[in-house]
């Protein structure tokens, strides 16, 4: 059999791999979006159970927009600093539920071990200390697991510098949470 349509053959396995390369490229080229935040600006996650946790976003801190309503992440690239809050709602235990938080961060690339501490916030959270590490970028810092009844809200902070982390304490003191329904 022969082939007689060599140029049209080869026009159409370049056009093919240019429906893949060229977004790649482009997306690999155009950083992603950034959006710093304002003095006295309010974050807000929503778990799957309908509550909403309110804080304090930490102002003029990056973060970039997401489709996740249960997490977000604040960079401060200059000072190779980042803040995690994620919340869980339907917690039974407190301690199973922070357990396995602890458990879900690890599959996500960052390791953490309570360290024995209890810390307080606002809006009634109370919870436990820990110690964050990110083996891959070499950061390490504070973080805690706390809850208000069956919500539970991990924080954590990391820095390429241990120095540098920041202090969590400003955030969980901002922490509220409300019902769907009730705000």
């Amino acid at each position: 059999m022969k082939v007689t349509h060599k140029t049209s053959a080869a026009v159409l396995a370049v056009m093919t791999a240019c429906t893949w390369a060229v977004p790649a490229a482009v997306s690999h080229a155009v950083p992603a979006p950034q959006l710093t935040v304002g003095a006295h600006e309010q974050g807000a996650l929503d778990s799957t159970a309908g509550t909403t946790v309110t804080f304090r976003a930490p102002e003029g801190w990056s973060t970039s927009p997401s489709t996740s309503r249960t997490s977000v992440t604040f960079t401060r690239a200059e000072q190779d600093q980042e803040l995690t809050l994620s919340v869980v709602d339907g917690s039974q235990n407190f301690d199973t539920t922070a357990d396995r938080v602890l458990r879900q961060q690890a599959l996500d690339g960052t390791s953490a071990a309570f360290d024995g501490g209890s810390v307080s916030g606002g809006g009634g959270f109370t919870g436990k200390s820990c110690v964050a590490i990110k083996t891959e970028q070499k950061a390490t810092g504070p973080c805690a697991v706390v809850h208000n009844g069956a919500t539970v809200v991990l924080v954590t902070a990391t820095s390429t510098s241990k120095d540098e982390a920041p202090d969590l304490q400003g955030l969980l003191d901002s922490l509220a949470a409300s019902k769907e329904g009730a705000r």
